[in-house]
């Protein structure tokens, strides 16, 4: 089924796109934040250090 030719024709293409682009653009925003506090949580996992 080829899709881009039916939202074409129901005039939906635009606000589809809109969609998708917002939706890549809020999961990349979340992947960036979860991974930045992973990497804050186990940065220090592996040093040793005096007591």
């Amino acid at each position: 089924m080829n899709l881009i030719p039916i939202l074409r024709e129901a005039q939906l293409l635009s606000e589809f796109m809109f969609d998708m682009i917002l939706g890549v653009g809020v999961a990349g925003l979340y992947g960036a934040a979860a991974t930045y506090r992973i990497y804050q949580i186990s940065k220090d996992e592996g040093v040793i250090r005096k007591v």
